[in-house]
């Protein structure tokens, strides 16, 4: 098929050597075919077993797709008979993830087979996807493959570039051309040989070379190869990356190299990966494990200078009866003079470990702007605010402990048991420590996926049970200073 000088566009041979559509362009007469049924449109996209036009379909009042089989293959019979075998292949499938065929027919000794217009643009286009969408896009090309393999049909050449995604996320599966009837050893229907493989090689299953009868293994192996693809925008050679959670389990079986270590079927295939795709979805956008490591060092930072601010407060806040020349006067806060000279110290400034907290949020701030600074390198500082923070869950547990640590304390003094009173604030210092621990990571998590801590009521009702029993004991221990 030769191209038109001035638009550059295909010229079918024959009958069709003026190019249609500067034909449509010049005001002359359409390019009909299949008696009239069909007119000819501009040229959809080519490639090796046909060229695409769009036409419309006069009889039945539609916009279709013609595929035409190349010129230069059209003396061929070996040829010939794959592109009529993917009219009939496909005229047995009637699936919502695959291109549907409406007609065949030969004009002026070339063949071309009316399918379904598909919109969109091809997979390849658009690789990388995020996980959660390529594994979508895969299950549904998978429910395309266990349809067609249901009625015998082994599609042979899965690639990106064969399946059709349009501006509503919906899949097309294209290009059945080297689809075979499973099961049919008949020497006609075989037109590869080991040294003349055809599909593309990436994500050839290894037997496709050495001639092996076609099996639905060999699509599954390709499936395989697509989703990693899909994923990473890479593909799954020698040493390959590994993917997060199951669905790196999904590929590597699916790849292998010996047939019968893959699954036997696509629908067992599309099971796991389901199950990987529900395991995902609770972990996705959560740190590789080195980096949660990171997350975890920063927030003990932050914990830590918190720890010191609680005990700067403490110390602020703790009333002390001090002579007049212990404190200086502007460190103060509203003194009360006692009978004997001394002072009342409700309040002061404590210059040391307010001085220590300073310099610890100091340096947690600029751990943090350093991990921050990191994420977003790597491209870990992005926005995924869907999935609820897992630390919500533990600094409601801490509330709740915190809780009955304190009632635990109360009731042993009631009681008299000294064991209890002796421990217990210890045992509280360690778990308000541990909730300043899961508060700094949970707001680290938080601005690192976009995630409003508003959207968190476990970590704010958590919190607020875990500081409440401290507040109390301070309450309890200043108020007889202020009668």
């Amino acid at each position: 098929m030769s191209a038109c000088p001035r638009c550059g566009g295909a010229i079918p041979e024959g009958r069709f050597s003026v190019c249609p559509r500067c034909l449509l362009d010049d005001g002359e007469p359409p390019v009909l075919i299949g008696q009239g049924a069909l007119e000819l449109g501009d040229e959809l996209g080519r490639g090796g077993m046909g060229v695409v036009f769009k036409a419309r379909d006069h009889k039945l009042g539609r916009e279709v797709a013609v595929k035409f089989l190349p010129a230069a293959l059209a003396s061929r019979p070996e040829f010939r008979v794959r592109f009529e075998r993917e009219a009939h292949a496909l005229a047995l499938l009637n699936h919502p993830n695959i291109v549907t065929i409406h007609d065949y027919g030969e004009e002026d000794g070339q063949g071309y087979i009316v399918m379904e217009l598909a919109t969109g643009t091809t997979l390849q286009s658009l690789l990388p996807l995020a996980p959660q969408r390529a594994i979508d896009v895969v299950l549904k090309i998978g429910d395309a493959l266990s349809y067609a393999h249901g009625h015998g049909i082994i599609h042979r050449d899965i690639k990106p570039g064969n399946i059709l995604v349009d501006s509503a996320g919906n899949i097309k599966v294209t290009d059945f051309g080297l689809a075979r009837m499973a099961g049919d050893d008949a020497r006609g229907w075989t037109l590869t040989t080991p040294d003349q493989a055809l599909g593309t090689v990436y994500y050839m299953a290894p037997e496709i070379l050495a001639g092996a009868p076609p099996s639905p293994r060999m699509d599954i192996y390709s499936l395989g190869v697509l989703l990693y693809h899909t994923m990473t925008g890479a593909l799954p050679m020698g040493d390959f990356e590994r993917l997060p959670g199951n669905v790196d389990r999904v590929v590597r079986r699916a790849i292998a190299q010996a047939p019968e270590k893959r699954y036997a079927s696509v629908d067992e295939l599309l099971s796991d990966l389901r199950q990987a795709r529900a395991h995902a979805s609770e972990a996705e956008g959560r740190l590789p494990p080195a980096e949660q490591q990171w997350l975890r060092a920063v927030a003990l930072v932050y914990a830590t200078a918190s720890a010191v601010a609680g005990w700067a407060l403490v110390a602020s806040v703790t009333p002390q009866a001090v002579n007049a020349s212990e404190l200086h006067p502007l460190a103060l806060v509203l003194p009360r003079k006692l009978d004997d000279g001394r002072l009342v110290s409700l309040a002061r400034f404590e210059v040391w470990p307010t001085l220590g907290a300073l310099a610890g949020f100091g340096v947690a701030l600029t751990a943090s702007g350093f991990l921050r600074r990191h994420w977003s390198q790597t491209g870990l500082d992005r926005p995924n605010p869907d999935p609820p923070l897992a630390e919500s869950r533990w600094m409601l547990a801490l509330g709740i402990a915190s809780w009955i640590l304190y009632a635990w304390r109360s009731l042993g003094a009631l009681w008299g048991h000294r064991l209890v009173a002796n421990y217990s604030p210890f045992l509280g210092a360690i778990l308000e420590l541990s909730v300043m621990y899961i508060l700094w990571a949970g707001i680290l998590e938080a601005r690192r996926r976009s995630r409003p801590l508003t959207s968190e009521p476990k970590m704010l009702i958590g919190f607020g049970m875990a500081m409440t029993p401290p507040a109390l004991e301070i309450l309890t221990y200043a108020l007889p200073w202020l009668d």
